[in-house]
């Protein structure tokens, strides 16, 4: 029995080493649409992380009820990177 410890002690190393395997070098972790910018580039620009403001994460008028006395009975709300940029 004590020659298969060795062995399942490598086996558990070697699972560990896949399961802890990361890319420390990531591009970026997050994109605020830059709606200024003049480059178009497959969609919108991120804009540069050490202008982010917490206004870039906040959208006026989500939290208004809309007016829902139509066929439907419902109101759309359209959020996008037009308008809510993080």
């Amino acid at each position: 029995m004590a020659f298969h410890l060795p062995f399942a002690l490598i086996l558990a190393f070697a699972a560990i080493s896949h399961i802890t395997a990361t890319d420390p070098n990531q591009l970026q972790d997050f994109c605020v649409s830059d709606n200024s910018s003049n480059l178009f580039i497959n969609g919108l620009v991120c804009k540069n992380s050490k202008q982010v403001t917490e206004n870039d994460f906040f959208f006026q008028g989500i939290n208004v009820p809309g007016n829902t006395s139509n066929r439907i009975g419902s109101k759309v709300t359209a959020v996008n990177a037009g308008n809510l940029l993080g």
